[in-house]
């Protein structure tokens, strides 16, 4: 399943809960703000980004139950 997430990391505690969540999920997950795109498994790639705005979250090959513990950091999300 692909969907694409508008999510919100604004804190540090926030990005290290994501990255809690995203750990052993399957599937892959990229976070994309403007023209950068970045693994959303990496904390490096996550405090290059500008956290204190809404960010894209694109999921593929992913799981229903995977995109439900996600939808936890949405602002709003749209299905592909």
């Amino acid at each position: 399943m692909s969907a694409t997430l508008s999510i919100y990391l604004g804190s540090f505690d926030l990005i290290k809960k994501f990255e809690s969540a995203i750990a052993n999920m399957k599937g892959k997950f990229a976070l994309c703000s403007g023209r950068y795109v970045v693994e959303a498994r990496s904390v490096m790639g996550i405090l290059s980004m500008d956290i204190s705005r809404p960010i894209q979250l694109r999921i593929s090959d992913s799981t229903e139950t995977d995109i439900e513990i996600l939808r936890q950091y949405c602002i709003q999300d749209t299905q592909i």
